[in-house]
């Protein structure tokens, strides 16, 4: 590796604010922490999913091993499938 390093692509992923980009190493997985979504980028940038909430998800993110777990302004839990999205039942 050379310094400088060079910016490959950048993207929008919320209309309001993005809290952080996790990787998951296991799934190859950009995990987008924003505001309103949680989102899955590949690894050129392009969107492969995105879940929203009731609210905004300011309590709290964690990447767990069988799904992604954000909670939102009120407390609430919600658990994504890291390949799809969708919501996990507890």
């Amino acid at each position: 590796m050379e310094l400088p390093y060079g910016l490959i692509w950048s993207t929008r992923v919320d209309t309001a604010t993005c809290f952080g980009v996790y990787w998951d190493k296991k799934r190859e997985a950009l995990i987008s922490h924003e505001e309103l979504e949680i989102a899955r980028l590949s690894l050129q940038g392009g969107l492969i999913w995105h879940a929203s909430g009731a609210d905004m998800f300011s309590e709290g993110f964690r990447l767990l091993p069988d799904y992604i777990e954000a909670v939102d302004f009120n407390q609430a839990i919600y658990r994504f499938d890291y390949a799809t999205g969708e919501a996990v039942l507890r």
